[in-house]
């Protein structure tokens, strides 16, 4: 069962996004040379601002250790990634990579797989199916790493037809499956 936390107003949801603002006053942006980093985007800046007008708002945002990569260092490791994204405002970071997914939530990280490997037949909206089904099973109650087993589930559903999944997705069923491959694996 998730912890019992405050009732959130807003909860925005999308890419991490780091916006690079010029810290010098130029008369166009091709001439600014220094810039400093901030968690931007549009979920997080309406996040922001519902929490300065005395709203309570959290982001929900997925990216890559590759994307961490890329946005800071490509020799960065996991850990670094983690502090470098809670650094910029993340709360709640949920970081992927090759079968592998770690959740920091407020400080206390959870790696989860490795996961089982996928047959893939089109990656088109999979990123969108992990997220609901990590996001349907979280608001269920589940805990953050059974939560992550269920979207794996989901999206593998996803990855082996082309376009959406076209049947209801029963979630007591496949959480019940998902209890007992683990019972099974104990």
């Amino acid at each position: 069962m998730a912890p019992e936390t405050e009732p959130l107003d807003v909860l925005t949801i999308g890419e991490m996004v780091v916006d690079f603002i010029s810290v010098e006053k130029t008369d166009t942006l091709s001439y600014a040379t220094t810039f400093r980093r901030y968690l931007g985007g549009s979920p997080a800046n309406i996040a922001v601002y519902v929490s300065t007008l005395g709203g309570t708002s959290a982001v929900v945002a997925k990216p890559s250790l590759e994307d961490a990569r890329r946005l800071f260092d490509v020799n960065m490791d996991e850990e670094t990634a983690i502090s470098e994204f809670h650094d910029l405002g993340a709360k709640l970071l949920i970081l992927t990579r090759s079968g592998v997914v770690t959740v920091s939530d407020n400080g206390n990280v959870e790696g989860v797989g490795p996961l089982p490997k996928v047959e893939i037949s089109n990656v088109t909206g999979a990123r969108d199916a992990f997220w609901s089904a990590l996001l349907m099973a979280h608001l269920d109650g589940k805990d953050w790493p059974e939560a992550v087993r269920f979207a794996h589930e989901v999206v593998s559903l996803k990855l082996r037809v082309e376009g959406h999944v076209e049947r209801m997705i029963d979630r007591e069923s496949l959480y019940a499956s998902l209890k007992s491959a683990g019972q099974r694996a104990v």
